[in-house]
């Protein structure tokens, strides 16, 4: 359930990190807003992690990861507003989709140990390499279906591709490039709280804790 969950995120993020550049080239008609956007994105990944952290702590790991994951899309519905061409709204709303990002990156690896350790109770022996290996190969798997989901909202938008300068795109192009960053993976996202609340070994450690700690 916890891959499950990730890999839509995963699929969710490859689509706006794949498609900013087209809001910046096509919409907003500034490529250096793209590289604004993704200092936005990445700086609040890197400051408010201990935050998070801190958040975790009180809620628990899947709480914690379903508040992260429902910030990040609150961010990318936010996103839509990069349809005005605007550079601000763009800025602002990549910065909520980094807050949520930070906590929707920690809290997956932090109940991967939590995993291991359970697996290896149940069968007598450390996986953890394996169980690594192949939550990283789920996660890449992810991250490359990701721009193919947008090229596929691209193709259906009637965006015009080219080698050369910037072609005009028109308005349905625009509107596939933007809802392919914005409402898709946001609904991705949202789909991916349903297996993670299937996820149950979190609340059983939580419990265990409370009943040693009495």
């Amino acid at each position: 359930m916890l891959i499950v969950a990730f890999v839509l995120q995963a699929v969710a993020i490859g689509m706006v990190l794949g498609g900013v550049v087209y809001v910046a080239r096509h919409v907003v008609h500034d490529p250096a807003i793209a590289t604004y956007s993704f200092v936005c994105f990445v700086a609040p990944a890197i400051v408010l992690t201990p935050m998070w952290s801190r958040l975790g702590s009180r809620l628990g790991k899947r709480r914690g990861f379903a508040v992260a994951t429902t910030t990040m899309a609150v961010g990318l519905v936010a996103l839509l507003a990069a349809r005005t061409g605007e550079a601000v709204p763009l800025l602002a709303a990549s910065g909520i989709v980094g807050i949520g990002y930070a906590g929707a990156q920690l809290f997956p690896l932090a109940m991967l140990p939590d995993l291991a350790a359970e697996d290896a109770r149940r069968n007598g022996s450390n996986r953890i390499g394996m169980i690594s290996g192949v939550w990283s190969g789920f996660e890449l798997l992810g991250y490359a279906l990701g721009p193919a989901l947008l090229g596929l909202v691209l193709t259906l938008g009637g965006y015009r591709a080219s080698t050369g300068d910037s072609t005009p795109q028109p308005d349905s192009a625009q509107w596939a490039i933007v809802l392919g960053v914005s409402l898709v993976p946001a609904a991705l996202c949202l789909v991916s709280l349903i297996p993670l609340s299937k996820y149950r070994l979190d609340d059983r450690l939580r419990a265990a804790a409370d009943s040693a700690a009495r």
